[in-house]
């Protein structure tokens, strides 16, 4: 025996139809409730995608921070290295 629809809970469990190829039922019925749905569902995509692009932006800068700290004591060393080349200079003078 084929069913026409089967019921599928949403999180708030109300019920959603599912409808088959061959049903009887209009789909055009729910078609407001529908078009909930998948607007949910868009915001909840955008949300998620948001979140992403903002995660990724963080570990950009924080990468491009660990970057600039890392050209930053390399030029405090080589600024050492060379206070020191200019004394042993002077003392060989």
């Amino acid at each position: 025996m084929k069913l026409d629809s089967t019921s599928v809970t949403i999180p708030n469990n109300e019920p959603m139809d599912v409808l088959w190829k061959d049903s009887p039922i209009n789909p055009y019925a729910n078609l407001t409730r529908l078009s909930q749905f998948a607007g949910a569902y868009a915001i909840a995509t955008i949300d998620k995608a948001t979140e992403v692009q903002m995660l990724l932006k963080e570990k950009e800068d924080n990468f491009f921070f660990f970057s600039l700290e890392q050209q930053l004591q390399q030029a405090k060393h080589d600024q050492q290295v060379e206070m020191q080349l200019g004394k042993l200079h002077q003392e060989f003078k």
